[in-house]
């Protein structure tokens, strides 16, 4: 190896027992080799990025109470997508998110029009069957009225009239 070649390295051994590969400054170490505490402060600075945030440090989306508020979410995640303050793959699980709690919500809103239109059905039945039940019940008196007449007929035919 050439003597310039080896004056373009760090003067420092490596844990490995190797020398440091890395450019020198004027100090003839490298930048991390003469700053040692700055390669853990760098990772620490990478490795907070990656963290997710607390539940007290997100943005929560206001509820998802009805279309108006569904599209107003939707806006605000494709402005923080194209602004950069939400990541494209965050974006798209907050969308299927968003939209399986619509299908919850309007499935649930159809289940509770059932169940009314099965309380309606209810009372409707119950309502034709006291409907048949007073028709009976005025046939019956009907008949019987009318047998009671017929009887009070035959009577009066028997009886001889008084002179």
């Amino acid at each position: 190896m050439s003597a310039k070649k080896q004056d373009a390295r760090c003067k420092t051994i490596a844990k490995s027992g190797k020398p440091c590969k890395a450019a020198p400054t004027e100090s003839g170490l490298c930048f991390f080799h003469s700053h040692p505490n700055k390669a853990a402060e760098l990772g620490s600075i990478g490795g907070k990025r990656n963290r997710r945030p607390s539940a007290g440090d997100a943005d929560p989306l206001p509820p998802l109470d009805g279309a108006t508020s569904v599209v107003d979410n939707l806006d605000r995640i494709y402005d923080g997508v194209r602004m950069g303050v939400i990541a494209p793959k965050v974006a798209t699980t907050l969308l299927q998110v968003i939209t399986a709690k619509e299908r919850i919500t309007d499935k649930r809103v159809i289940e509770r029009q059932m169940a009314e239109m099965q309380d309606d059905l209810r009372t409707l039945k119950s309502m034709i069957r006291i409907r048949d039940i007073e028709a009976l019940t005025s046939e019956e008196a009907l008949t019987s009225q009318e047998a009671l007449d017929s009887e009070g007929d035959l009577t009066s035919e028997n009886e001889e009239p008084e002179s």
